[in-house]
């Protein structure tokens, strides 16, 4: 992103308030890079619409970010991700408007399944893209940055030394990215549709417990998973009283269900900016708990119904 803002004469970029640069990165984009950071979107716990986009796009010129970034799927949004078509007119709107489009894919490669689409098609929908090597294709460390644009990738070059890195100290990594990759890049088409099956069971095994006002005690986000990676809710309990019931199903039962929960939405991580601009999120969603967690090699071949019987017998013990 500092790349396109320099090319730009422009130090403006945009992106979700649930993005990682915003939620794990201690601001580095300020304190190192200088960037002027302004947020997409309306909701903190939605990913931002084509109309977002566009509000962004129409601004005047001198207002607009040099770079938005999206990040498909959003992590913290339990891997929300945008329609395909949303995608192809989020950039034909950011090309018109002479504003780069910016991919953190860091799990490009669990949710290309869900497009059904090669990662070109993805790809060449953004001016360049970011995808990690250590998240689930579980290498030991690292990342790829592509771009088309030649020029772009020797800036990147260089800008990878002044923070540090180089192929020297690099290559050790890249040995074990590649067998991760040979390992795991056919594997997450079966681990989505399995992450599916087992909420579809959950959902199935939990509906009888419900709120006073009819509201499924435990819930999806999203509610038809995108990807082998998931959060998973729970409504109207303490994260205290929630880990005691863990921890007696586990020990009646000898099903370890969850390690730990958050509080949701994640009232105590968003940025004092947005709640300026958008308004108290307690309005927008009640607090819940919440366990992100994902399909992997050490439980695909768990049957559905081992995982539902241990969120039933959780709820069963917080509300029968």
């Amino acid at each position: 992103m500092k790349i396109w803002c320099d090319r730009a004469n422009n130090q403006r970029v945009a992106w979700h308030c649930r993005s990682h640069p915003e939620t794990a990165e201690s601001n580095a984009y300020a304190e190192v890079f200088q960037l002027q950071r302004s947020f997409i979107g309306t909701s903190p716990v939605h990913v931002p619409t084509v109309a977002d986009i566009q509000v962004v796009t129409r601004r005047p010129a001198d207002e607009r970010p040099a770079v938005i970034l999206l990040e498909l799927p959003n992590r913290h949004l339990g891997c929300q991700t945008y329609p395909y078509d949303d995608l192809v007119q989020i950039s034909r709107l950011c090309r018109a408007a002479n504003i780069r489009l910016h991919l953190d894919g860091a799990r490009l490669w669990e949710i290309q399944p869900f497009y059904n689409r090669p990662f070109a098609d993805l790809a060449r929908l953004f001016d360049s893209v970011y995808v990690s090597l250590y998240k689930g294709l579980r290498g030991t460390v690292g990342c790829v940055l592509a771009s088309s644009d030649a020029a772009f990738m020797a800036e990147a070059a260089l800008w990878q030394r002044r923070l540090g890195g180089w192929m020297v100290t690099s290559y050790p990594v890249l040995i074990d990215c590649e067998r991760a990759f040979n390992l795991n890049i056919g594997t997450f088409e079966r681990k989505w549709r399995k992450m599916c099956a087992v909420a579809a069971a959950i959902v199935q095994a939990t509906k009888d417990f419900t709120t006073s006002d009819g509201r499924p005690i435990v819930y999806f986000t999203p509610e038809v998973p995108t990807c082998c990676q998931v959060h998973t809710h729970i409504r109207g309990v303490t994260r205290e009283r929630l880990a005691a019931a863990r921890d007696e199903v586990e020990r009646d039962l000898g099903l370890s269900v969850f390690p730990w929960t958050l509080p949701s939405p994640f009232m105590h991580e968003l940025d004092p900016d947005w709640v300026l601009v958008n308004g108290d999120p307690l309005a927008v969603q009640g607090m819940d708990q919440y366990f992100e967690w994902s399909i992997t090699d050490k439980n695909v071949d768990i049957p559905d119904a081992v995982f539902a019987q241990g969120w039933r017998a959780i709820v069963t013990v917080l509300f029968a």
